[in-house]
């Protein structure tokens, strides 16, 4: 990675101190996994009562399932807002492994749910996980081109800004509609039902095209001291006015 300047970083810098401060940062880590017990768990407790196995399918959920755990032990960890804001800098990697974590867990279940049915449905899958995986990396090649340009700084126009290429944000659009068209002709074709995967596209790919923000906040807060939150929010209740006789004592 290039190394960016504090000011190239700035629109980053403030998001970091408002929706994805420590708070906002630990609150995706537990709302998350509570999201994982439906993408994971469920699937990795069906795939494994299922009388019919496929090897890879089930490394997968294994994996993420694992990973589940270890995302629970850390929500659990960063409950506490001081915690949170001492180790910040340890939260945001951690937000993004199970960031990531999130977009690959929905392929999971859909490859669950279509094992032992027409290849057609795997391919597509894989397809589409392809995709995913090539639009993530470019949604950070993107924000890097767009913070080397200066949208980045407080007069720019933000890392996610799709400068000349205007078809950037239309791009997950039109593939949600082949994908829909597609499906529609295995449908009809008797492939067979590969709904769930329309389901969760939609989650995958704005996930995707969010991701540089969680991606560059990391690298600015492990790069720049400035970049760290200190002011922690008080937990203490304001003690109430004292009374004496009937008046309050100023």
């Amino acid at each position: 990675m290039n190394k960016f300047t504090e000011q190239q970083l700035q629109k980053v810098k403030d998001v970091g101190f408002n929706r994805l401060s420590p708070d906002g940062l630990r609150a995706f880590l537990a709302v998350s996994f509570i999201l994982s017990l439906w993408f994971t768990l469920i699937p990795f407790a069906a795939d494994k009562t299922n009388g019919f196995q496929v090897a890879w399918i089930t490394v997968f959920l294994t994996i993420l399932s694992i990973l589940w755990v270890l995302q629970g032990i850390s929500a659990a960890f960063f409950l506490s807002t001081e915690r949170a804001y001492r180790y910040q800098n340890w939260l945001v990697v951690l937000v993004n492994i199970f960031y990531v974590k999130l977009i690959s867990e929905g392929f999971g279940l859909y490859f669950l749910s279509v094992k032992g049915e027409h290849p057609y449905l795997i391919t597509l899958g894989f397809a589409y996980m392809t995709f995913t995986i090539a639009f993530l990396l470019f949604s950070i090649k993107r924000a890097k081109i767009n913070i080397e340009k200066g949208e980045g700084t407080l007069q720019g126009k933000g890392i996610l800004y799709s400068g000349h290429f205007k078809l950037w944000p239309w791009l997950p659009v039109l593939m949600y509609v082949l994908l829909l068209a597609v499906l529609i002709l295995f449908f009809f074709g008797g492939i067979g039902n590969g709904w769930l995967l329309a389901i969760v596209m939609p989650m995958v790919l704005g996930l995707s095209y969010a991701y540089p923000e969680f991606y560059f906040l990391a690298y600015g807060k492990w790069k720049f001291p400035s970049f760290i939150d200190t002011n922690i929010p008080s937990t203490k209740k304001k003690p109430s006015p004292r009374v004496n006789k009937g008046r309050k004592v100023r």
